[in-house]
């Protein structure tokens, strides 16, 4: 396939191949990072391929191929950017839902009381 050169050439170290290869051979990786380190291992083993071909062995587009290229050589990270808007809240009722309580889900857990055998309810604090 033609196509321009990459903008963004791909530069790893040994343990970071050996990382990326060991986690697109895992079986509990989740699959967009598998892909998001398929896409950088490729580009890193074969610099002289296009986007076009990269995407095309990854079986993603050029716009994905491009756009992790780009974040590796700025962040050298394959996690999510975070994400814009006010940060995650759980009602009471969710809250209520869990059992046992999780501190992760129950950020109010002191004010949550818990007895074995007896639903889960509110003190009023």
């Amino acid at each position: 396939m033609r196509g321009p050169n990459p903008s963004y050439p791909i530069d790893l170290t040994d343990a970071e191949a050996k990382r990326f290869e060991q986690l697109i051979r895992a079986s509990s990786t989740p699959q967009a990072l598998v892909m998001r380190a398929r896409i950088i291992l490729t580009a890193y083993q074969h610099p002289e391929q296009s986007n076009q071909q990269i995407a095309w062995a990854s079986d993603t587009t050029d716009r994905t191929v491009r756009k992790w290229r780009g974040r590796w050589v700025a962040t050298h990270s394959l996690a999510d950017a975070p994400r814009s808007g006010a940060p995650r809240r759980f009602s009471r009722l969710r809250c209520a839902r869990r059992s046992p309580p999780s501190p992760v889900a129950c950020p109010n857990r002191a004010r949550f009381h818990w007895r074995a055998g007896a639903e889960p309810s509110w003190r009023d604090a």
